[in-house]
């Protein structure tokens, strides 16, 4: 549905593996439903809409779908609408080696300026604009097991083998 929010844990990628256990979380994405064929994701080349199936192999990927609670669909259809000048928009082009190094030094406690949005950071900036915040923690450090332990979602459905 328009608005739910889809975690996704890469199943047979090692470097994935590695920046769930660097975060601490058992998700290492979260992606936005846009509408039923369409997701809003943000890559290490950007922010990019995705075909809606991208997560679907269930032997790659494990996902849950969430949604936030109390929100209104005039305030969704708003902050949908302003967000999307941020589609297709880049800001770096990080080699998916240094992934893993990022998340290392976060999940020490390393603090370093970060400038760029990563998955959970940009869904977060973009609630938190509309009012919805999910922990007290930095934006730029939130991950995507801080949205999926938040009061404010509840579980729709998972698929998992």
């Amino acid at each position: 549905m328009k608005g739910d929010l889809i975690l996704v844990k890469y199943k047979l990628d090692p470097v994935s593996y590695l920046v769930r256990k660097f975060i601490k979380s058992n998700w290492n994405h979260i992606v936005w439903v846009i509408d039923k064929e369409t997701i809003l994701e943000v890559t290490s080349g950007g922010i990019r809409l995705s075909p809606m199936s991208k997560y679907n192999n269930k032997y790659l990927f494990e996902t849950k779908v969430i949604r936030l609670k109390k929100f209104s669909k005039k305030k969704l259809d708003l902050i949908m609408d302003t967000h999307k000048k941020w589609i297709n928009y880049t800001w770096y082009n990080l080699p998916r080696y240094k992934l893993p190094l990022l998340f290392t030094f976060l999940a020490i406690g390393f603090k370093m300026k970060v400038n760029r949005f990563v998955c959970s950071s940009y869904i977060a900036y973009i609630l938190q604009w509309a009012g919805v915040k999910f922990t007290n923690k930095n934006i730029m450090y939130i991950t995507p097991e801080d949205i999926a332990n938040s009061n404010k979602v509840e579980e729709i459905y998972s698929f998992s083998t």
